[in-house]
């Protein structure tokens, strides 16, 4: 009997391929694939191989990026779309009568060259953020290590600077693509648009700065998956939302900076996972509710700067904090006493910020007894009674006389029988900080 060749092609999960070969029903199976492994370039398209048979048999792969395209009773063809990492999947040839008669083949496709992929990352950020109008614009030509604020690193890209470029629009998301990346500064420009989620994929990213930009939207929940990141400095600009959880992965993180944005709610509980956190800023939002009692386990922080939100309830005990140099708590709505409890024992402290609150009692004596301490803020506030001993012996006490007894409630004496004026109302201006420089690695 003759055999007869009747090509079928099934349409189920994954590629399916079914050729019908009929022949005699005592016809011993034989199967077999020319090639042991075949490989699609990154770009994409099609390879073929060969299949030899006298018996009915099917193909199938259960990866969805291949397709199988064409087939005749000798040869199948696979097809597959361009892609930046490569990929490997098996081919099943096989006898469905007789499981046991089968055939696979290997089919790789390539990987972009990485190279390749941090330049069209590059491309495609100069092209969505107005590269023609760039103060220092890139020559597409040159190499890549040649372009302005471009750090390379056993050639990936692992350093970029254009602070103050004049960037405008979007971050697009090819961006993300620079996995290399470990330094980051966009700082002053005219970034706008939300951070992408995508941005978790810049695993190996340790410094980001985006400072006085106009990025907007919430903070990506992804920010958590970059576990080597040091120094995150997001300030000044339109970010709005709750801080969500983000803090719990990220343990090496040593600069935080999230002022001057539109952020609300509670103090981020993830927070207490920084055992590293030294600067953490996050002034000038609308953050509500009370500062938790484990923020005195941050003993590695020098500079906290909460002014200007909508804290209330009474202040922490923060005589944990042995290293702290800058506290600002002012304008807020802190209420009670301070006591040596909360700020006591602080032997670094520079700066104290308190003022702006509806603090009320005595001035504890031993804020006086700070040895360290430069400037001292108290004033309105509903603080009552005579300035300590302490702080009258002090001979900063001349400069620190204006910046305490006025109250906007209450009395502050600082010499028997003196009876201090009515406040006198001004506006209470932020504040300088410490420069960020000195906690990068």
């Amino acid at each position: 009997m003759k055999n007869i060749f009747t090509p079928i092609l099934l349409f189920g999960l994954g590629a399916l391929l079914f050729v019908g070969c009929g022949g005699e029903d005592d016809v011993t199976p034989s199967l077999n694939i020319a090639d042991a492994e075949i490989t699609i370039p990154y770009t994409g398209g099609e390879r073929t191989f060969g299949v030899e048979a006298n018996v009915e048999w099917e193909a199938t792969s259960n990866a969805e990026w291949l397709r199988i395209s064409s087939f005749d009773r000798t040869s199948v063809t696979v097809s597959a779309d361009e892609t930046d990492a490569a990929r490997m999947t098996m081919v099943v040839c096989r006898v469905p009568s007789k499981t046991s008669v089968s055939k696979t083949i290997t089919v790789r496709q390539e990987g972009k060259p990485v190279q390749l992929i941090d330049s069209m990352a590059l491309v495609e950020l100069y092209n969505a953020t107005g590269g023609a109008s760039w103060t220092t614009k890139w020559n597409l030509s040159q190499p890549i290590s040649q372009w302005y604020g471009v750090e390379m690193k056993n050639g990936r890209v692992a350093g970029l600077d254009l602070s103050g470029n004049n960037l405008s629009g979007t971050i697009p998301n090819g961006f993300y693509k620079l996995s290399m990346l470990e330094e980051l500064n966009l700082n002053d420009n005219n970034l706008s648009g939300t951070l992408s989620a995508d941005i978790g994929k810049l695993n190996n990213l340790v410094e980001c700065e985006l400072v006085r930009n106009q990025l907007s939207g919430a903070l990506p929940m992804e920010i958590r998956m970059l576990a080597k990141l040091r120094y995150l400095d997001l300030s000044e600009n339109e970010f709005s939302g709750d801080i969500p959880d983000i803090f719990a992965t990220l343990s090496q993180l040593i600069m935080l900076d999230v002022s001057y944005n539109k952020l609300t709610g509670a103090f981020p509980s993830t927070l207490q996972n920084l055992p590293k956190i030294s600067y953490l800023a996050m002034c000038n939002n609308k953050l509500n509710g009370s500062l938790p009692s484990w923020l005195n386990n941050l003993t590695s922080l020098t500079m906290i700067d909460l002014s200007f939100n909508n804290f209330t309830a009474s202040m922490p005990n923060l005589s944990g904090l042995v290293n702290l140099k800058v506290l600002y708590l002012y304008k807020n709505a802190f209420s009670g006493a301070i006591t040596a409890v909360n700020i006591g024992n602080l032997p670094k402290l520079k700066i104290l910020g308190l003022d702006g609150n509806n603090l009320l009692g005595a001035i504890p004596a031993a804020i006086g007894e700070i040895a360290t301490l430069e400037k001292l803020y108290l004033e309105y506030n509903n603080l009552m009674g005579d300035v300590p001993a302490s702080l009258l012996n002090n001979p900063h006490w001349p400069e620190w006389r204006n910046t305490v007894i006025n109250q906007q409630g209450g009395r502050v004496l600082d010499e028997p029988g003196y009876t201090p004026a009515a406040a006198v109302k001004k506006s209470i201006e932020p504040r300088p900080r410490p420069s960020k420089e000195a906690y990068k690695r």
